[in-house]
């Protein structure tokens, strides 16, 4: 469940965003794919930014991850998505990704792109065609159970 959380700040002093999951066992959370995440799903033209840069802290201390979803200009249908993990600990941390040091994924692009009605990318970040945007855990990272992490302060920079 994602919600505001007006209780706890960012260390701008902003309200951060909530994000409570429960992952099961290691084995049935490899299977799903699925991240507990803030997803913005709205398309953005980044053309003129490096990189991503957000604040976040978590209940226990695990492996964070961040996706973005990019498409070609050429055939928006082809996509790809990039792929960065970073620590988080239980003090806020300010978190800066620069697209260049993100992978493409190619488990994604074997297994999701075609269930997705898309088709492979070429491999290119193209920050002016970002599709989607995922920040948070992977439960293969992550011990099973419950808990919840904190973000917010996401900004672009150049």
């Amino acid at each position: 469940a994602v919600q505001r959380d007006g209780a706890v700040h960012t260390p701008e002093g902003l309200e951060s965003f909530r994000v409570d999951y429960e992952f099961p066992p290691t084995a049935v959370a490899a299977m799903s794919g699925e991240l507990a995440c803030l997803r913005s799903g709205a398309k953005r033209d980044a053309a003129k930014t490096r990189g991503i840069r957000f604040a976040m802290r978590a209940g226990t201390p695990p492996r964070a991850v961040i996706t973005i979803n990019a498409s070609n200009a050429d055939d928006p249908r082809r996509v790809d998505r990039f792929y960065g993990s970073f620590t988080v600990g239980t003090e806020w941390k300010v978190v800066t990704i620069h697209y260049r040091s993100l992978a493409v994924s190619l488990p994604w692009r074997e297994k999701w792109t075609a269930r997705a009605g898309n088709l492979p990318g070429d491999g290119v970040l193209r920050p002016d065609r970002i599709e989607e945007i995922r920040i948070g855990l992977d439960p293969e990272q992550a011990p099973p159970g419950t808990g919840s992490f904190w973000l917010g302060d996401v900004t672009f920079f150049r």
